[in-house]
């Protein structure tokens, strides 16, 4: 994994979620793509961030209750990655 995303690289992150939505090189997979773009939504400024934020949001209408649960668990989980700072 890159350095910058585990660091929480808002550009970076917002990048590989968009890249999750789409299946862009990695698999597509919607919650994965949630994991990266919500972090990401919370510190982007301007035009990026609302993109973001309506990415974010147009993701979470399409997830079920367990699903959403299941992402403010991985939320709560995630930390950058010390190592690399």
């Amino acid at each position: 994994m890159s350095p910058r995303r585990q660091q929480g690289d808002a550009d970076a992150q917002y990048n590989l979620g968009y890249m999750c939505i789409l299946g862009m090189g990695v698999p597509r997979n919607c919650l994965r793509a949630h994991v990266w773009i919500n972090p990401a939504a919370s510190r982007l400024a301007g035009e990026q961030r609302e993109v973001a934020v309506e990415l974010r949001d147009s993701i979470e209408k399409r997830l079920s209750k367990s699903e959403l649960g299941r992402l403010q668990r991985m939320a709560e989980e995630w930390r950058p990655n010390a190592e690399n700072e």
